[in-house]
Order: structure tokens, then sequence, then C-alpha cells
């Protein structure tokens, strides 16, 4: 089984235990809502399919070095240190079996999937949580105001991750806080 993991956050720069049999495909992947609009176990604000705030960005692609969908997913939820794979949303074009958090989206990487001529794709499907964590709506503002609160070295751990993004992954946040160059 051929199977595509998608990309747009730190898989791209830092795969870790990630096994993919080729490198990423830049602008290869299904363009999808995406923006800082989680906030992670160590305090930064990282990125997710956000259909409320989020803004189209032409994700990337590589293909599993898994044939299995079961262990390519495992992988995945491996490396994104998740406890269990709910968040890890997956189209099965084969047995039509999907997991994934918004339906319009699934539509979108399902549409891709049949175009790019795979039989699978796994992405990391995490949900927006600021308003959870931070008891405030996600807005440009309350982001940028989320993370100049944060201590120092947190702060500047988040601002790395926004950094690092890569360069099409361009959000009103990160926008914003290029302009008022913290990042």
């Amino acid at each position: 089984m051929k199977i595509a993991v998608i990309g747009w956050g730190s898989l791209i720069w830092n795969r870790r235990d990630l096994k993919i049999a080729e490198d990423w495909i830049t602008g290869g992947g299904p363009t999808l809502p995406i923006e800082f609009s989680r906030v992670s176990k160590d305090c930064r604000l990282t990125l997710v399919i956000d259909h409320v705030n989020g803004v189209e960005v032409k994700t990337r692609y590589a293909i599993s070095s898994f044939s299995n969908l079961h262990d390519a997913i495992e992988n995945l939820r491996i490396r994104e240190d998740a406890e269990s794979s709910k968040p890890i949303g997956y189209i099965n074009l084969r047995n039509g079996q999907n997991r994934a958090k918004g339906a319009a989206g699934a539509e979108t990487i399902r549409a891709w999937a049949r175009d790019a001529q795979v039989e699978a794709v796994i992405w990391s499907d995490f949900q927006p949580n600021f308003k959870e964590q931070t008891e405030c709506e996600f807005s440009v503002d309350n982001g940028v105001r989320y993370l100049l609160n944060l201590p120092r070295r947190a702060r500047e751990n988040a601002f790395d991750y926004i950094r690092k993004a890569p360069e099409e992954v361009d959000t009103p946040l990160r926008r914003k806080l290029s302009e008022w160059r913290l990042i």
C-alpha cells in the first residue's frame, strides 16, 4: 500500500523517528486551513488544521516507509508523542475507512489522495485548543499577547517553532510577529 504522510509544521524540519521513503515534496500536498492555534504541552503555539481561523496553506507530503496503514499510523503517533492514535487522521482509499476531525478537510484530503495516486493518507489531526488553554478566543492579537506573556525560555522556544515553519505557512499570526520583528 502506498501511504502519503501530510505535513505543514515540525514534521518537516524535525522528523525524529518518522520513517519516510524520500524527502518532503514542497507544495505537493493538499491545501488546508492552517494556523498556530494549538497550545502544546511546552506552551508553544503549534500548527493545526483550523477550520475557523486557519488560512489556506499548500501542504507538503512524503511517502511513508511503511506499506501497512496501521504501522504508518503508529509511527506517526510515536513521532507526535501522542498517547493514542486518536489524533492521527487517516483515509484508506482501498476500503473507504477514515478518521478525521473535519468532514470538509477529509474530503479535500480524499480528493488530493486520488489525484496523487496514493492508497492511503495520514496526518497529525490535533485540534485547535487555544480557548480551552487560555480562556480566550483565538485571534492574532490574543495569540501575540499569549506569546509575549510566556516566561522567557518558553517564549524563545515558541518563537523558534514559528520561525522554523515552512515559508509557505504564511498565517496572519506569523505575519504579525514578523511585522513586529519578534521572529
